[in-house]
């Protein structure tokens, strides 16, 4: 009788353990996902170090001291407008291939250098215009050295070592420039390459045409102070 009824015991405690394992299994597993970035998570307070004086001051005496090259009827470009999207990829690129050379993000940059598009380029509004370059830089030996990091990958130089005068002047380096992807300096097969970034003028929205139009007649009025 005794050991009926250990017996007994034994399996009704393994048919509760069955039904106990069978309904952990048949609940849904639960992964903890991390919490999207959200705009404040962005913030930088000091990126906000430039007046809205200084600014117009900046912009009005650079329209105003240009030496302007292309004519009375003509306007050389005072800003160039990029879309977010193509920021992120460029970046985006930058980091890729600084990360499969084991470069730390930290050390990363971009170098604006100012350039004059020649005259014999298809897109006959940015013809002798002035533009910007953006150049991947890192940081070595207490300097920021401009290099490509693709090319680096690429031609298998050691990243300590990695300049951008080592890119072969046939070579397309990682450079972003401000034509779009149908004129000759784009490359067709970089998606950054696409609708890279826009001059103005010659090609200005009507916003930003009046608001040179009135940064240029208020630092007619003001400049004498801040020149």
């Amino acid at each position: 009788m005794k050991r009926f009824f250990i017996m007994a015991c034994g399996a009704a405690l393994g048919v509760a353990l069955t039904l106990f394992f069978s309904y952990l299994t048949s609940q849904p597993t639960i992964i903890n996902k991390p919490a999207p970035i959200t705009p404040c998570e962005c913030c930088y307070e000091s990126f906000f170090g430039l007046t809205m004086q200084e600014f117009m001051d900046g912009v009005g005496r650079y329209g105003k001291t240009r030496p302007q090259l292309l004519g009375p009827d003509n306007k050389d470009a005072r800003a160039c407008w990029y879309s977010i999207d193509t920021l992120k990829k460029y970046i985006c690129q930058i980091e890729k291939y600084s990360h499969k050379l084991h470069i730390d993000t930290q050390k990363l940059g971009i170098r604006f250098f100012y350039a004059v598009y020649p005259e014999n380029i298809p897109n006959v509004r940015y013809r002798n215009h002035h533009t910007l370059f953006m150049v991947p830089t890192q940081f070595v030996n207490g300097a920021n050295v401009d290099f490509d990091p693709r090319y680096t990958l690429k031609a298998g130089i050691k990243p300590q070592s990695a300049v951008l005068r080592q890119v072969p002047l046939t070579e397309k380096p990682l450079i972003l420039g401000s034509l779009s992807a149908d004129d000759s300096f784009s490359n067709p097969e970089i998606d950054m390459g696409k609708n890279q970034g826009q001059l103005c003028p010659p090609i200005c929205s009507e916003e930003a045409a009046g608001l040179l139009d009135y940064i240029d007649k208020q630092y007619g009025s003001t400049s004498s102070s801040n020149q």
